[in-house]
């Protein structure tokens, strides 16, 4: 039962995912699948930013 549920939520975000890479591509950024928004993110983090920043939310 809680693989079932763990499938269906993860199938959840392959839609944004599935977007993703395509605008990216538009973005003109190279390598869109090695992409790694949780680094980037982490290394333009400033003092100032939410505790969430790079976890839930992400600079581009």
């Amino acid at each position: 039962m809680c693989a079932w549920v763990g499938y269906r939520l993860g199938n959840r975000f392959t839609p944004f995912i599935e977007m993703a890479e395509p605008i990216f591509k538009l973005l003109g950024w190279e390598d869109v699948k090695n992409i790694n928004l949780r680094k980037i993110t982490k290394e333009k983090k400033k003092p100032t930013d939410p505790p969430a920043m790079g976890d839930s939310y992400f600079r581009y």
